[in-house]
């Protein structure tokens, strides 16, 4: 996996994150048919904001819902602070494979 920061202020970060066909997850969710685990967009989010956003704070996920497979490509994943919760989003181009909402 590669995470390349694209923007960042005090409530948001956006990043390019692209999964590569070797990393480790790929290879049991699903041999010949490779999908991101949920769990690790979860954490994605998670590791991000608390490095980033939330600057180490306990947080909970609230909600998450997944639109498609996130297959190996290049994604953005763009996270926004709201009022103490933050808004999570991860695109492959125009389409939404990920939204949720992480509190702090």
């Amino acid at each position: 996996m590669d995470l390349n920061e694209k923007e960042r202020s005090a409530d948001r970060i956006v990043l390019a994150v692209t999964l590569e066909p070797e990393d480790a997850f790929f290879r049991e969710h699903f041999p010949g048919n490779p999908v991101a685990p949920g769990s690790f967009i979860i954490a994605l989010c998670l590791r991000v904001i608390g490095d980033t956003l939330a600057h180490g704070k306990s947080m909970r996920v609230k909600r998450f819902g997944f639109s498609r497979f996130a297959p190996p490509g290049t994604y953005t994943l763009c996270l926004e602070r709201d009022m103490g919760s933050y808004d999570c989003t991860l695109r492959q181009g125009q389409d939404v494979v990920a939204q949720g909402r992480i509190e702090a």
